[in-house]
């Protein structure tokens, strides 16, 4: 009798557990780092404890948390969690919890795994996940896990929710969105779909799960779940979870089967069905799981350009200071991609820009690159300014993927550019040893500006004016009408709006 009441009680346990993250927006290792999180009105949540605890386990089935660091929070519904516990190779796991004023807890989530995939806890297991199946469905992604005991052939499976790719170096989760135009994304907002989907808040932009991308179409064409273009408005992306397997956590017995990896991810459907029993468990409403399928596609998906990106802005992303958004996405300008630059600001890869904050409620900014220039070369100079708080900025890619880089602004910053900022500038030969260089100039946007050359005493020795075509180069020799005096020459460049290059 003891016993079918305590597997009765661990049932009970296992589905409050895993049937909703309650305060989690955000988690860490697929954020950057940020954990951000959901402030429940209704619960009159005054401020957050964050309890962070390192899991040391005494066999494969029994361990202990040890709370080692504490944070809370007043002002603010996110913080950036410390480098050294976002190891994927150690066991750290976090508690969040939310107070009334008074005091009283409201509302507890977790404990949640810090490093790795698996988030949820009790599948923050101690043996080394050595294999991984996913499945990219219609309206769901998950992901088998071979967790493999290091020292014989025992293994056992679990499920868990799947990620497009992750950069666990820059702690960057990019998850499988599903698609859809503004109607179907009002429908599926209905009573199961919240969790269904895992979603804490379906406001775009304020909800990392929920992100719009300016429709470009024909340039990269979306599908909805059904198979449908997406061909007018603006397209809705919701972040795909377990869908109808979410509820109780799913896991085999431990079964002898040593390194099976390179069988087809339909063996691995086939092994939780007949050794976990996947019908058996309840989802998320209460009543019984399918057995486990998928009406999708499996593996991964090559990205060419994901992984060039995530080296590019690593050590942006690693900038504790305030930078701006278009610093970030200069970054990406390097040695290795300069030739698939659009004007040696936006890589031409990189179709457009989503912004949204995750701590305060905004209406998101999207951003294409044919809005940076016009027609002819111009730069358009799109002006927006963000005040301080957490936001995503998403680079949507010209396959079709989306990366969410997530950004701390701790002071206001503003999107624009001066016109300088478009033009390349060099002479030679240095030191000019005739009455006359050469001027070398490259254009990223079409550019009308004054050239003046000045002496050591400031006097005007020679001036002209310019007018180059987006992309272009130019190479133009300065003769002045006098013989050019020694000692140091001030070169300086004035735009249209003001801005200036000086050069010596």
């Amino acid at each position: 009798m003891k016993k079918h009441i305590l597997i009765a009680l661990l049932f009970s346990l296992n589905f409050v557990t895993f049937a909703q993250n309650k305060a989690v927006k955000l988690f860490p290792q697929y954020g950057q780092g940020f954990l951000a999180l959901y402030r429940n009105l209704d619960l009159n949540i005054a401020y957050w404890t964050v309890d962070i605890a390192i899991r040391t386990w005494e066999n494969d089935s029994v361990f202990n948390d040890k709370v080692i660091d504490k944070f809370t929070l007043t002002e603010t519904d996110y913080m950036k969690v410390p480098e050294e516990y976002l190891d994927t190779n150690s066991s750290y796991v976090f508690t969040v919890k939310g107070y009334k004023s008074s005091g009283e807890k409201v509302i507890t989530d977790g404990p949640n795994g810090l490093g790795g995939l698996i988030t949820t806890c009790p599948g923050c297991d101690p043996w080394p996940n050595v294999c991984k199946k996913k499945c990219n469905g219609k309206t769901y992604a998950w992901q088998i896990n071979q967790l493999k005991d290091p020292n014989n052939s025992a293994s056992k499976f679990d499920l868990g929710t799947a990620f497009q790719t992750w950069y666990p170096q820059t702690c960057t989760g990019v998850p499988y969105y599903q698609y859809m135009n503004y109607n179907d994304f009002m429908q599926i907002q209905t009573t199961y779909y919240s969790a269904y989907y895992n979603i804490l808040d379906w406001g775009p932009g304020y909800s990392p799960a929920v992100i719009t991308i300016p429709n470009d179409y024909p340039q990269h064409v979306y599908y909805n779940a059904v198979g449908g273009a997406i061909t007018t408005g603006l397209i809705y992306g919701v972040q795909k979870y377990l869908g109808n397997w979410k509820g109780d956590y799913i896991e085999t017995p431990i079964l002898q089967t040593g390194s099976i990896c390179s069988y087809q991810t339909q063996y691995f459907i086939d092994l939780m069905n007949g050794y976990a029993n996947v019908s058996t468990h309840h989802k998320f409403d209460g009543t019984l799981m399918p057995e486990l399928s998928c009406n999708g596609t499996t593996g991964d998906l090559p990205h060419p350009h994901l992984s060039d990106i995530m080296i590019e802005i690593k050590d942006v992303i690693n900038i504790t200071g305030n930078i701006s958004i278009d610093s970030i996405i200069h970054c990406l300008e390097s040695d290795a991609i300069q030739s698939g630059l659009l004007g040696g600001f936006w890589p031409e890869y990189i179709t457009g820009l989503s912004v949204g904050r995750l701590d305060k409620k905004m209406a998101p900014v999207t951003l294409l690159a044919s809005d940076l220039f016009g027609p002819d070369g111009e730069y358009l100079n799109p002006n927006f300014t963000l005040e301080p708080g957490l936001y995503s900025l998403g680079l949507v890619i010209d396959d079709g993927s989306y990366l969410p880089i997530y950004r701390e602004f701790k002071e206001k910053v503003s999107f624009s550019r001066n016109q300088s900022e478009f033009l390349n500038a060099s002479i030679s030969p240095v030191p000019i040893e005739e009455d006359n260089f050469n001027l070398h100039m490259e254009a990223n946007a079409t550019l009308s500006f004054e050239y003046i050359l000045y002496d050591f005493s400031g006097n005007i020795i020679y001036k002209n004016n310019f007018i180059i075509p987006h992309y272009q180069k130019r190479d133009f020799v300065v003769i002045p009408k006098g013989n050019i005096p020694s000692g140091m020459l001030l070169n300086k460049f004035i735009f249209e709006d003001g801005s200036q290059i000086i050069l010596k």
